[in-house]
């Protein structure tokens, strides 16, 4: 994990590659203008689309996601793609004029959750690094005492022997 270094995050470009992906797979919204005027499945909204549509786009996202993050080469940060999200799909910031933030929000955790499975992160190896240190300084020092305990019994019985001679 250590000599593939530290994972990558994804651009924005890489993100909505992967949203273009899942929102045009086949029983999802189509394309991603059909998700946008469709305000992401809100009732109403022209074209009118699957009611499963959201949920075959998680499942897409997912697909797509695993193969992009399961090398660790990239990791996810969940505020970035939420936001790329957002601002790609249209959303706003009125939760009530369509679904897309909802989507978005389910993109970015799911994303997330896989990123976190697969990504390097630096911390992790300095910690494991950090805690084998002492490890191996612990060792060395119970070696060293080991060494001064078999010396003294060595003396000790040189002793005796000199003891029983007189």
């Amino acid at each position: 994990k250590k000599a593939s270094g530290v994972s990558k995050t994804l651009s924005s470009e890489q993100i909505e590659e992967l949203i273009k992906g899942s929102v045009s797979a086949e029983g999802s919204y189509g394309s991603v203008d059909n998700a946008k005027n469709s305000g992401c499945g809100k009732p109403g909204k022209q074209p009118r689309v699957p009611f499963d549509s959201m949920d075959v786009a998680v499942e897409r996202l997912v697909t797509l996601a695993k193969l992009r993050l399961s090398s660790g080469e990239f990791k996810s940060s969940k505020a970035q793609f939420l936001r790329v999200c957002k601002t790609f799909m249209d959303a706003g910031d009125d939760e009530i004029a369509n679904y897309c933030g909802e989507v978005c929000s389910k993109f970015a955790s799911m994303v997330q959750g896989l990123s976190d499975q697969s990504s390097n992160s630096v911390k992790e190896t300095a910690l494991l690094e950090k805690m084998l240190a002492e490890k191996k300084q612990k060792l060395w020092d119970e070696q060293k005492q080991n060494e001064q305990c078999q010396q003294s019994k060595k003396n000790i019985e040189s002793f005796q022997t000199y003891l029983g001679s007189l």
